[in-house]
């Protein structure tokens, strides 16, 4: 018995280059090697890319190397598979990072890994402001968005100003944040006598109680 295995020797250049720059805009330091694309159906044989024709990539798609996508030409759709070969440049923890914890360059280290699957979305960028943990985040973890936040402008357990307005008469002490706070939130503070009020954020280590 012979068995004849069809092969497809388009590469489909113009679905490679969506696809490249969808994978691109996703996750800035990604590197890609190849991309190989092939359909599902021996109907691929009567497709023509043009200018009018839609390529759609999910979510989903996005957070994986390889998946199935179709590609919409006036009323034909058409569907593929592709894989992609990448690697991507990305930063993971140098050691427990505890919640609250500021992240800087010393608990972090960038290291390049074949591209495979992503749950979430890497951070690529820690240059722009400071970063806190938003969660625990265990040594050699990938640190994603949505494990940390900006710093705050009001830090738990540190010493803040506040004021207090009555009538024409202002009135200016410290106490301590018992939360975290971003302008416009209200917080708890303590005051060194051990009494408890609240206040809002309205600048850095500023707090005005009302």
């Amino acid at each position: 018995m012979i068995t004849f295995q069809r092969t497809h020797t388009e590469n489909y250049p113009k679905l490679r280059q969506h696809i490249k720059r969808a994978y691109m805009e996703h996750y800035p330091s990604i590197h890609i090697h190849t991309i190989t694309i092939k359909p599902t159906a021996a109907s691929a044989k009567r497709f023509a890319y043009s200018p009018h024709c839609t390529l759609k990539l999910t979510k989903s798609n996005l957070r994986r190397k390889r998946g199935t996508f179709i590609t919409i030409c006036g009323k034909k759709r058409h569907f593929f598979q592709y894989d992609i070969n990448a690697s991507i440049t990305l930063y993971k923890a140098n050691h427990q990072i505890k919640k609250d914890k500021i992240i800087d360059s010393k608990s972090v280290r960038r290291e390049t890994v074949p591209f495979e699957k992503m749950n979430d979305t890497p951070l690529f960028d820690m240059t722009k402001s400071g970063l806190i943990a938003r969660q625990n985040i265990a040594e050699g973890r990938i640190i994603t968005e949505k494990m940390v936040l900006p710093l705050p402008d009001v830090r738990k357990n540190e010493r803040v100003l506040c004021i207090y307005h009555d009538g024409p008469v202002t009135i200016e002490f410290e106490a301590t944040a018992l939360q975290n706070g971003y302008i416009g939130d209200n917080i708890t503070l303590k005051k060194s006598n051990g009494v408890s009020m609240r206040g809002v954020v309205v600048g850095q280590k500023t707090v005005e109680i009302r």
